[in-house]
């Protein structure tokens, strides 16, 4: 007892508080505004607290400096932010440790000046009352099994009105202990209530002698694997109260002493974390504590709450970058997917639009190539350079080409995790504040047992790598990958439907990314069946199609953006080089021009062919009142009865009567009383997917009842 006294003493005379603790205090204890409590001594002859209510907010500063002992209450206007329960008996501090770490490793044991108990659960954001009250009756009704009519349900908070002394008051008791049983500083109950549903690294606060190498090596393993970070050590070695030596903290970062080993992965840590805390504490734990190891608590949120007031999307670029994202480029071989990202970097650097998207929040790029070297990637954004006109508003554009042959994620046959250079990277993108990363191409970024086929190694991937690289940062990655090479454009130069399933491999990829953009070059049938009136032969093949696949945030295109790669010369120190950049091109407004001449003289032709369209026309069974046959049949007939057919082959004629049918009945026609046109159904089950129609005026004009 008394070397526990002086442990306390000692501890809450060395408090120092900066401007730092004060600020990090007051927001574990925010209470009401414009209210506090005020403790002002004992009253020498009843033994009663002298304390009152005050209308003034609570004062974090002269509160721990000793001046002004205050509290505060649980319950506000937007919820609350900490739940308190009353142990009105002194029971000792190393059983009550033990049995409130059993019961919930996030509730802090804080003793009353008399020795008694308070028992404070705080939260990160505001809980809903309600939510609140259901969590501290539930509490409540575990404590009073185990410590009876000692539990002063009087005083549990916010299920009743009051409020409560704030601890750490300087010169007094009143502190935070550890499932130890023993004393805490301020600076050790903060880092407690950073970590607080974290068990494993909470119980860890305040080791001195004895058992802190074996600790930080758990640390280590929880670090790498839960937290995926491991400059948390460092904060935990210094929340020991005797910390150990740099040397031994680097064994675990610098000189990757269990990452090298992969016995200690991921599944070894679950399953040895409650070993890992008997180690700690000096006492088995309960099972549970190990079983929500890497579990987050649940949050739940009420929606349509007046008090919140929703923000808007952190878009970096309109429609193609967001802010804690990951956008997903898919397209085969050389369909530009380097420029494309090259550019996309500059744009986002230098704030010029993105081919037609407004760049929203500019900042530093940097890019990641394993396929490209410095020279290069340094030839490309000159020729974008000089295309834009250059970066005048102090951002910069970095790269690290394939000579670093950077691996981010290191994969075993059952674990994965992240490597040296990982965190690295990431220093460097604290360090530079980038917020465009860019990755070419996604395959090359990991090594080890990856199957880009593998559904769970490829979301473990986006998931657990990239997208918390974006969030972590607060930055946009972007990823190149890819295609399988399905076909991403259909007839009418429309976008098909299977440009969301272009991208090669695992549907986990796809499924991560909250934007998928497409590029797809354009092909010799592609261009003689749809494009050849408007782009030249000798053109075509320099043309690439950007495609709206996903978006989770706003509509998707039906028609791709088509760019040409331009060829512009680069000043070097031993004369010029051609590097090709994108261009934007104007095939769409003359498509939608000839489209709009030739289906006014299709609709002509198409009157003539009526005869022939009805002959076809058999009862539609999906559709009350309706006839229809399928394209191929008339576009068959019409070819065969064409003069034309002994100087032109069938096929030729029959694909000439498709498209004349298809301009002419993409509008409905109404002639002698019936309305014809044509369908595209993209999810019929048989190859007649292209279809004609035909329903009487009064049928068509009626209205729809359901």
């Amino acid at each position: 007892m008394a070397e526990r006294q002086m442990a306390l003493a000692e501890k809450t005379s060395a408090i120092h508080f900066d401007e730092h603790t004060i600020s990090e205090f007051s927001k574990i204890f925010q209470t009401r505004d414009n209210v506090r409590g005020r403790l002002a001594g004992i009253d020498p002859k009843t033994k009663e607290k002298k304390q009152f209510e005050e209308k003034k907010s609570f004062d974090a500063a002269s509160h721990l400096n000793g001046t002004i002992q205050q509290g505060g209450y649980a319950a506000t206007d937007k919820g609350c932010k900490f739940q308190v329960w009353d142990i009105d008996k002194p029971v000792p501090a190393k059983e009550l440790c033990k049995t409130i770490f059993n019961l919930d490793p996030s509730i802090f044991p804080i003793q009353s000046p008399g020795g008694r108990w308070h028992l404070f659960k705080f939260h990160h954001d505001w809980l809903p009352l309600d939510q609140a009250k259901k969590i501290a009756a539930a509490v409540e009704k575990k404590l009073e099994r185990i410590y009876g009519k000692d539990l002063d349900k009087g005083h549990t908070l916010p299920l009743k009105q009051g409020w409560i002394n704030f601890p750490y008051v300087l010169g007094t008791n009143r502190v935070c202990y550890d499932p130890r049983g023993n004393p805490l500083s301020l600076k050790q109950f903060i880092h407690r209530y950073r970590f607080k549903n974290h068990a494993l690294i909470a119980a860890m606060v305040g080791l001195s002698e004895g058992g802190r190498h074996k600790a930080m090596f758990s640390a280590a393993l929880y670090c790498e694997h839960v937290l995926k970070d491991m400059r948390h050590l460092e904060e935990i070695n210094k929340n020991f109260d005797k910390p150990i030596d740099q040397k031994d903290i680097n064994r675990f970062t610098v000189g990757e002493y269990h990452l090298s080993n992969e016995k200690w992965s991921k599944d070894y840590l679950l399953r040895n974390i409650n070993n890992y805390l008997e180690e700690i504490n000096g006492y088995k734990p309960a099972a549970a504590i190990a079983a929500a190891a890497e579990e987050a608590p649940i949050k739940i949120y009420r929606l349509l709450d007046p008090n919140y007031n929703p923000h808007r999307r952190a878009f970096a670029m309109e429609s193609y970058l967001k802010k804690d994202c990951m956008t997903l480029n898919a397209g085969e071989p050389g369909s530009a997917k380097t420029t494309w990202l090259a550019m996309k970097a500059y744009c986002f650097g230098s704030g010029h639009t993105f081919f037609g998207k407004k760049v929203l929040n500019p900042g530093n790029a940097l890019i990641i190539t394993a396929e490209e070297d410095r020279n290069e990637m340094e030839l490309r954004l000159r020729a974008i350079d000089q295309q834009y006109g250059g970066i005048k508003n102090g951002n910069h554009i970095a790269c690290i080409g394939y000579d670093t042959n950077l691996k981010l994620v290191n994969f075993s046959k059952d674990d994965y995790r992240k490597t040296k250079q990982c965190y690295e990277l990431e220093q460097l993108i604290t360090d530079h504040e980038y917020k465009f990363i860019g990755l070419d191409p996604l395959i090359s970024m990991q090594k080890g047992a990856f199957d880009e086929n593998n559904n769970p190694q490829m979301d473990a991937f986006c998931k657990s790598f990239l997208i918390p690289l974006a969030q972590k940062h607060g930055a946009c990655v972007s990823v190149n990958h890819h295609t399988n090479k399905i076909s991403m454009i259909t007839e009418g130069g429309m976008i098909d439907n299977n440009a969301l399933h272009a991208a090669r491999g695992a549907s986990a990829l796809v499924g991560a990314a909250r934007i998928v953009i497409g590029l797809s070059p354009m092909t010799r049938q592609l261009w003689e069946k749809e494009y050849k009136k408007v782009v030249k032969e000798d053109e075509f093949k320099h043309l690439v199609a950007i495609i709206d696949a996903k978006n989770n945030y706003s509509a998707l295109g039906n028609k791709p953006k088509w760019l040409l790669k331009k060829q512009v010369f680069v000043d070097c120190s031993d004369g010029q080089e051609p590097v090709a950049i994108l261009q934007e091109t104007n095939i769409n407004e003359l498509m939608d021009s000839r489209s709009a001449m030739s289906q006014e003289y299709a609709r002509k032709e198409i009157s003539k062919h009526l005869p022939i369209i009805d002959s076809h026309m058999k009862e539609d069974k999906t559709m009350k009142s309706t006839l229809c046959c399928t394209l191929h049949q008339v576009a068959t007939e019409l070819a065969n009865k064409d003069p034309r057919i002994s100087n032109e082959d069938e096929k030729t004629l029959t694909m000439e009567y498709r498209r004349l049918l298809q301009s002419g009945l993409q509008k409905e026609i109404l002639f002698n009383g019936f309305y014809y046109w044509y369908e595209y159904d993209r999810y019929a089950t048989s190859k007649a997917v292209h279809k004609l129609f035909k329903q009487d005026q009064e049928s068509h004009d009626r209205p729809l009842s359901l």
